[in-house]
């Protein structure tokens, strides 16, 4: 597997475009930037990948770079695969890199930013809390 592959990977699945790439016989430096809508697919690959490292021959190191353009703030994502032969580490990162899931989160209750007495039924209409709702004809007494 390339490094390519490995890139193209991380964009497909985790949003992370690669902005810089250093490579040597025993490390794979990688440098770039993840969207906000991406993060939770991101931090999942990253968690993946950390986990899958620690059971293998090589290690991965991630932190984020911070950077001025300008007077404003910016931070990228770097990513250094190391390891003996790197090429076939860099395969192994691709096979954990393509199993990543992200696991649906369900909301069950949310909030309503109302006035008190908007939420205050009347026939049967009105705001109220989820599993302790009056429903149907009960609620119109």
């Amino acid at each position: 597997m390339s490094q390519e592959a490995l890139l193209a990977a991380l964009q497909n699945k985790a949003g992370f475009e690669a902005v810089d790439k250093h490579n040597s016989a025993n490390q794979l430096r990688l440098f770039g930037r993840v969207s906000p809508q991406k993060m939770p697919m991101w931090l999942e690959t990253i968690r993946s990948l950390l986990l899958a490292s620690d059971r293998a021959g090589w290690n991965l190191d991630v932190s984020r770079q911070y950077f001025l353009r300008g007077e404003k703030l910016f931070f990228g994502w770097r990513l250094i695969l190391q390891g003996n032969n790197i090429e076939q580490h860099i395969s192994a990162a691709h096979a954990v890199v393509q199993q990543v899931r992200v696991a649906a989160r369900e909301i069950e209750e949310v909030p309503l930013n109302a006035r008190p007495d908007r939420n205050a039924l009347r026939n049967g209409r009105g705001a109220q809390e989820m599993g302790k709702a009056i429903v149907g004809p009960a609620a119109r007494r």
